[in-house]
């Protein structure tokens, strides 16, 4: 059957049109938006799904926030909390995490261009080195493997490799790795490398994150650092021991890199099964304030006193794929 394109444009508009009802109409509450890479996802040799935008498109969706939000900074945000108040008006916080070079190299000089305060989470084993997290270790192998499928235990299905549609592969191992409860990351990575065989080449991680003077400089334009643990494994697939020296120790290291209270935390991974009630606990024990999450849904926090550890974000990664029409990048997601 042929395409009625008639059909599809007005359909398209129609959809734009209601998103942008609820644009202009958004209730009072904190909107915490979430990114991870700013560039060009084509680029890289490893996870191309932790691109939120190319610089343009970055500028263009802060510039829509700026115009519908009042974009506050960690500390506004604190004094809220702290305040007990409510929000009485759309409250942006603008969050990153992962802490990749390009933070500092594209999404901090357009941040400081527009005048606009944001967080970022870093996971401090790779802060400052050529170490790889297992995310991008797992998506070098899917990328340079010979293999036209994986069989992963637990999965009903085999993963198909398929260079063409490539973003999808890495990103059914990832959801593999974050979701499957029956082994470690540890033990998944094992399992990853002796079907693949093949291993990263060390020299391809050169610059992929930030280092420590770039994390001084950022925090000296007015930036805020927070914690994303020291090796970004997730919390709830770990002892409680363990769980304590991912937050204290993190926390400790940042702070003695930059010589500020670091008082938030992004959980890894961050959705509702990635932590609990113990680990909220442990984390105000190391003298976190704040800690933000990944509710199925997202949306805004309409009283973020009442939750102050299990703050909802809003992930922008990926958005960047949908047609770019009247900021739709930005509306699909509020809810």
């Amino acid at each position: 059957m042929p395409v009625n394109t008639y059909l599809l444009k007005r359909n398209l508009a129609a959809a734009v049109g209601l998103l942008d009802w609820k644009w202009r109409r958004l209730p009072a509450g904190l909107y915490i938006y979430n990114f991870h890479r700013i560039g060009d996802s084509g680029e890289t040799p490893f996870d191309p799904n932790v691109f939120s935008a190319t610089a343009e498109q970055f500028t263009r969706q802060l510039q829509a926030l700026s115009a519908r939000f009042r974009v506050i900074g960690i500390d506004d945000l604190r004094k809220l909390v702290e305040s007990g108040k409510q929000p009485d008006e759309p409250m942006a916080l603008i969050t990153f995490d992962d802490g990749y070079v390009d933070n500092y190299t594209v999404a901090c000089p357009i941040l400081r261009s527009l005048d606009l305060p944001a967080v970022f989470f870093l996971p401090t084993d790779f802060i400052g080195n050529q170490a790889l997290p297992w995310w991008e270790e797992a998506a070098w192998i899917v990328r340079n493997t010979s293999r036209a499928s994986l069989t992963l235990p637990g999965l009903d299905t085999p993963v198909v490799i398929d260079g063409a549609r490539m973003e999808m592969s890495i990103r059914q191992v990832l959801r593999y790795f974050k979701d499957y409860p029956g082994s470690s990351l540890d033990e998944k990575m094992v399992q990853l490398k002796e079907q693949c065989q093949v291993a990263p080449d060390p020299a391809a991680a050169a610059n992929l994150f930030l280092d420590w003077d770039q994390v001084r400089k950022m925090r000296d334009l007015g930036m805020a650092i927070g914690s994303h643990t020291c090796s970004h494994r997730i919390l709830s697939q770990l002892r409680l021991d363990e769980q304590e020296q991912e937050l204290a120790e993190s926390k400790r290291i940042i702070e003695a890199a930059i010589g500020d209270e670091v008082m938030s935390l992004a959980y890894p991974v961050g959705g509702v099964e990635t932590f609990t009630a113990a680990t909220r606990q442990m984390a105000e024990q190391c003298g976190y304030r704040l800690a933000f999450s990944f509710p199925v849904g997202g949306g805004a926090s309409r009283n973020p006193a009442g939750c102050p550890l299990a703050l909802p974000r809003i992930s922008l990664d990926l958005l960047h794929q949908l047609p770019d029409i009247q900021y739709a990048t930005v509306y699909s997601r509020i809810s």
